[in-house]
C-alpha cells in the first residue's frame, strides 16, 4: 500500500469521504461544541408529551425579528432524535437569576440539516383549560395557546373590506397538540368561564390542534348523591302533601 491510500486518505476520510460531508461535520461540531456552550438562551428538554426523557441540550431563540411575537426557534444537535410537529417540549431555562420551566408546541419542523442542527418552529403553551365530565370532575388538563386579545382585537378593527365598518369578530382561537379526542360542542373551562368549541382544524399542521371557541355560560355539574340536589320547601312534593 502506498502512503497516499494508508495514511493521506485515512486522515482526509476521517471525518467524512466528501467535502461535503466533512463541512457537515464542521459545522455540528462547531454547534455541540461552541454554540450551545455559549449561548445565552441554552436550555435542557426535559419532557416530550409530558413522558420523561433524557435531558439533553437546546437552545431557545426568540423571533429574530421581534422577539414580542409568539414564535420562537428551538434548536438541537443532529445527535437527538428528530421531533415531528405536535410535540410538546418541557424546556428548562436559567438566563441571569431567573429560572424558567415552560411548555413549547411544536408547529413546524424544518427538514434542512445543512447548516449543522436541527430548527424547529415553536410557540409557547402558556395556558391550561379543564376539560369536565357532567358531575363536575377533570377529565382533562391540556395545555394551551391563547390568541391574545390584542391581536384579536388589532385583526378586526384594524382589518377593513371595501372600506366599510364591521363588527368585531368576538370567536377566539387556541392551539394545542392534536389529542384525537376533541369534538364540536365541547365544553370546558378556563379562568373560572365556559366555552365551547365551535369548529376544529387538525389537518393543516400534522398532530397541531386549532380550536375555535366561544363563550359559553358555565355548566353546573350534575349532583352524584339525592342529598346533593338543592330542593326548597315550596318544591318538596312529599312536605306538600303531608
Amino acid at each position: 500500500m502506498s502512503y497516499f491510500d494508508e495514511v493521506y486518505l485515512k486522515r482526509m476520510n476521517q471525518h467524512g469521504k466528501t467535502r461535503q460531508e466533512r463541512v457537515q461535520y464542521k459545522k455540528q461540531k462547531e454547534f455541540d461544541d461552541l454554540f450551545l456552550k455559549q449561548t445565552q438562551y441554552l436550555g435542557y428538554v426535559k419532557e416530550i408529551n409530558q413522558e420523561p426523557v433524557s435531558q439533553f441540550k437546546c437552545s431557545v431563540q426568540p423571533n429574530k425579528w421581534n422577539e414580542s411575537q409568539n414564535i420562537s426557534n428551538v434548536l438541537i444537535s443532529l445527535d437527538n432524535e428528530p421531533l415531528k410537529t405536535g410535540d410538546i417540549l418541557n424546556i428548562h431555562q436559567e438566563i441571569g437569576k431567573e429560572v424558567y420551566d415552560r411548555l413549547w408546541l411544536i408547529i413546524h419542523a424544518t427538514k434542512n440539516i445543512t447548516q449543522g442542527y436541527r430548527s424547529y418552529k415553536v410557540t409557547e403553551l402558556d395556558s391550561e383549560i379543564s376539560i369536565n365530565d357532567e358531575y363536575g370532575n377533570t377529565m382533562y388538563k391540556i395545555p394551551t395557546k391563547f390568541t391574545t386579545a390584542l391581536e384579536v382585537m388589532l385583526v378586526d378593527y384594524y382589518s377593513t373590506k371595501n372600506t366599510m365598518y364591521r363588527e368585531p369578530n368576538r370567536d377566539r382561537k387556541i392551539l394545542t397538540r392534536d389529542f384525537g379526542f376533541f369534538k364540536k360542542d365541547m365544553y370546558f373551562e378556563f379562568k373560572k368561564k365556559g366555552f365551547v368549541i365551535t369548529g376544529i382544524d387538525d389537518i393543516s399542521v400534522d398532530g397541531v390542534a386549532v380550536l375555535s371557541i366561544q363563550e359559553w355560560l358555565k355548566d353546573n355539574p350534575e349532583p352524584v348523591q339525592s342529598q346533593d340536589i338543592l330542593v326548597g320547601e315550596q318544591d318538596n312534593f312529599f312536605l306538600n302533601n303531608v
